[in-house]
Parts: structure tokens; sequence; C-alpha cells
């Protein structure tokens, strides 16, 4: 498999990493996240490589995909105003983080907004043993469509390495620690293949057309690949107004950056829905999550929020079944009903805390 695609490179967009100290972008989930996983080890390289000591955005969530990492983008990444954007967000693309379908109207949204601010991008997907990321990958296979599209480079670390398993030149269990996260030498490995596919891209100078009406001033005339994209989205913050008794509410902060609005069971927040859809919500999950009811006029569905990673407190994405369309009023409650807890040793002496629906906001996709 050609698990590196270069396409145009990057050297014609990286003048401004050789000239000042800048910052770079990296958009993943808890594999890019890890302090001894392969990002620190990419980015002392890239300030190596420029001469300059680049800032890093660390703009990664556990347990998400790339739908949640393209409402929460505009903060982590869009205000940074990055010269450079690292997208390694494949490996947690799978349902119900990022339902199938959207994948590739998701990214083609990252990439829009990251050509708002004439951010290059380089797609990466990393190596996990409970999926195939190869050719063969229908997630792979959009990532690629739109990498196509807009000359957007590309690196299988995930297919390389599992070419390198197959002639036993190593196995799984020398570089990870659980199949998808890294040990120390799995980091070193792969970050070394992704620097050795960066050499290539940035000795590119080829100016592609399509990477000129991207970044150039044509951007505006290249159509959409995708005619229902994420381009256009916000992160609409729960205030205590919304909610039906607003006295009850608590306001707090989670890691002293996002905004969370504490409700109490079997008390409702409503928010009217002016434009575009609502794609789900943003909230804080722990053991004391339960189960929300999600509601309009038209139907009536309900989310688990508790799931086998709660053990320690983060942020998760809950992705709706069914889009709420403007206009309408949509309406969130959390369900006395009791979690049913899969075997899971830690929770054994938690099941009966008391149920806490914290909320970030609401992700809201609009047109335009």
């Amino acid at each position: 498999m050609n698990w590196h695609t270069p396409r145009s490179g990057l050297a014609q967009h990286c003048d401004r990493l050789y000239r000042t100290p800048c910052r770079i972008a990296y958009l993943g989930d808890s594999v890019v996240a890890q302090r001894d996983g392969f990002r620190p080890r990419l980015h002392e390289w890239l300030c190596r490589h420029f001469g300059q000591e680049h800032l890093a955005s660390n703009a990664c969530l556990g347990s998400n995909g790339s739908l949640c990492s393209v409402f929460v983008m505009d903060e982590l990444v869009i205000k940074q105003q990055p010269a450079l954007c690292f997208v390694v967000c494949s490996v947690a693309d799978l349902a119900p983080y990022t339902p199938a379908q959207e994948v590739g109207p998701v990214l083609e949204g990252i990439v829009r907004k990251l050509a708002d601010i004439n951010c290059p991008v380089v797609f990466i997907h990393m190596y996990r043993d409970d999926r195939e990321l190869d050719a063969s990958s229908a997630v792979i296979a959009d990532y690629e469509a739109v990498a196509e599209y807009y000359g957007v480079p590309s690196i299988n670390v995930g297919a390389h390495l599992s070419e390198l398993f197959s002639k036993g030149e190593y196995t799984p269990a020398q570089l990870f620690k659980d199949g998808i996260h890294t040990n120390q030498c799995g980091a070193e490995v792969s970050a070394q293949i992704i620097i050795d596919c960066l050499k290539e891209q940035l000795s590119r100078s080829l100016l592609s057309p399509e990477l000129h009406q991207l970044f150039g001033a044509n951007f505006g005339s290249k159509q959409y690949l995708h005619s229902r994209n994420f381009h256009h989205t916000s992160l609409v913050y729960c205030r205590p107004e919304m909610l039906d008794a607003p006295g009850l509410a608590r306001e707090g902060h989670f890691r002293f950056f996002y905004p969370v609005l504490e409700v109490p069971v079997q008390h409702t927040i409503s928010y009217n829905v002016a434009h575009g859809e609502i794609v789900g919500i943003l909230a804080v999950v722990d053991k004391a999550s339960g189960i929300v009811a999600v509601s309009t006029s038209a139907f009536s569905d309900s989310y688990q929020l508790w799931d086998d990673w709660c053990q320690t407190e983060r942020i998760k994405a809950i992705i709706f079944d069914r889009y709420p369309t403007a206009p309408t009023e949509l309406r969130l409650a959390l369900l006395e009903t009791s979690v049913e807890y899969r075997d899971v040793s830690w929770m054994s002496d938690s099941a009966d805390l008391k149920k806490s629906l914290r909320i970030i906001g609401f992700l809201q996709r609009s047109d335009r």
C-alpha cells in the first residue's frame, strides 16, 4: 500500500515557520495528547528543522473523533492562528463518535476552516489493533478523497506499522501499551515515520492548481466537495437562563477553560434553535454521568453519557441520531433511569453516586 501521499507538499506554505516562532497545532484525540507519545518528539524535530522555538497547540480531546474536533477547533486551533496543523482524528472516527456518513463532510469543514486562516494541513492516520486503517477502510477512503480534492498531504502510520509487523520487524506488543497508545519505543518509531515523510513534503515546491485555489486569492471560487459540510459550525454555550429553574444551575469550568453548567436531575434545559441544526452536545462526563433525554415537538430520544472511559472526568461529544433543525425548541433533561454498568471493576464502589448533567453547550451546524 502507498502509505505516504505527499501530493504537492508543504514547502510553498512554510516560509513563516522558518522566519519567526509560530504555533503548530495538533488536532486529535488521546493518542496525540500522550505526553510520552509521538507528538512531543515530532514537535521537537520541527523546531530543530525550522530553527525556531515554535509553540505546540495541543487540541486533543480523548475518545472523540473528527466530528467533535470540527466544533472545538475554533477555540483550540483557529484562535491560535497556527502556521501548520496536523489532523490526527481517523483513529477515533467510528460510531458513535463520528457517524460514517459524516466523515467526509466533517473533514471538509476542518480543511476549510484552516484554509480561512491560510494554515496548511497534514492528515496523519495512526495505528490501532482492533480496526483496519488501510486502503480497504471506508474511513481512510473518505479522508483520502478530501485530501486529494484539496491537495492535503497524508501519512498512514498505521498502515506502515502493519507492514512492519507482517515482515516481523516489530510486534504490536513491542510498540503499544494497549493496541492504540504507544509506549516509548512505539512513540519513537511512529514519530520517525512521520518525520521521514515530512522531509519529503518539505522538499516539494510545486504549487498545484488545487492548492493555489485553496490558499490563494481564488479560494472562494472552489466548489465544496460536499454540499452539506461542516465549514460553518459553532459551540453554543449553555447559560443558567436556559434552565427551567435558573437558580438551581451551578456554574463552573472544566480545566479552567470550558464553562460548564451543572443541571439537577429532572430539570430541563431549553434552547430555541433559530438557524441550522443541532448535531449534538458537548458535556463533561465521569463516574456520576447518567442518561439524558433529548426532545423536540417532533421526537424524543435518550443517550447514555457514561461509558467505559469515565474512570476520570473528560469532555465528551454526544452525537444525536436525529438532528433537530430550526426553527424548533430543543429540550434536555437528566433522567433518573439507572445506567446499566458493564463489568467495569472501577465502578464497583461508585454505582450509587448521585447522577449529574454537566453540559458545556450545543454543537450547531449552519450552511453559512
